[in-house]
């Protein structure tokens, strides 16, 4: 059951120090994408967003595919949503020979919800599933993801 511990919309029990160093202005990794998103997050009073670090290189493997994140949403209860923000973090990620900067997943993963509030994808339950899954995200999500995302770090 998702339940909104404090009104703001992000469970603070899941703000690390380096979320909330991103959202700092006066922080040096301040990222002002990454904090206007976050704003909207807090926002949103329909949905409870949670971030879960993965303490791991990765978090699945999907063919030849490493996923190093993604956005999950847990459908609602009571009325509320919840969406989990999973992301890796560290200097162990690597795309060929070019490692991937420790912030860089989850700031992807935040843009991807930044599409969410756009209405460029959105999430569907399959019945044969159970399970929620993502709708309308495809190549092009992603590499705008990622170019948000490097344009920004």
């Amino acid at each position: 059951m998702a339940v909104d511990p404090d009104g703001r919309d992000i469970d603070p029990e899941t703000e690390t120090q380096q979320i909330k160093a991103l959202r700092d202005p006066s922080s040096k990794t301040y990222n002002e994408t990454f904090a206007d998103i976050c704003t909207q997050m807090e926002n949103d009073h329909t949905v409870i967003y949670r971030f879960n670090l993965v303490e791991a290189d990765y978090i699945s493997l999907k063919g030849n595919k490493i996923v190093y994140g993604n956005v999950e949403y847990e459908g609602k209860a009571n009325g509320m949503g919840a969406m989990n923000i999973n992301y890796t973090w560290g200097d162990s990620k690597k795309i060929g020979h070019i490692r991937i900067p420790d912030a860089f997943v989850l700031l992807e993963e935040v843009s991807h919800v930044g599409q969410f509030f756009n209405g460029e994808i959105g999430f569907g339950y399959k019945e044969e599933t159970k399970q929620w899954t993502t709708i309308g995200l495809d190549l092009m999500d992603e590499v705008n993801a990622k170019k948000t995302t490097q344009q920004n770090h």
